[in-house]
């Protein structure tokens, strides 16, 4: 029973960090944002917070 435990946390600790690998990766890049995403920005900022819509 001990060892099922220590091989099931290093399957997750191997997985943790694969996902962190990736993770790196992916803030290595550079990513342009699209224009519609830009204009959605702009949009967004120019939004009072009073127009908010209260999600709780």
């Amino acid at each position: 029973m001990y060892m099922a435990t220590i091989d099931s946390l290093n399957k997750e600790i191997t997985e943790i960090k694969k996902d962190i690998k990736f993770i790196k990766h992916a803030l290595k890049e550079d990513y342009e944002l699209s224009e519609e995403a830009k204009e959605g920005l702009k949009k967004a900022r120019e939004t009072e917070e009073s127009e908010y819509v209260d999600l709780e």
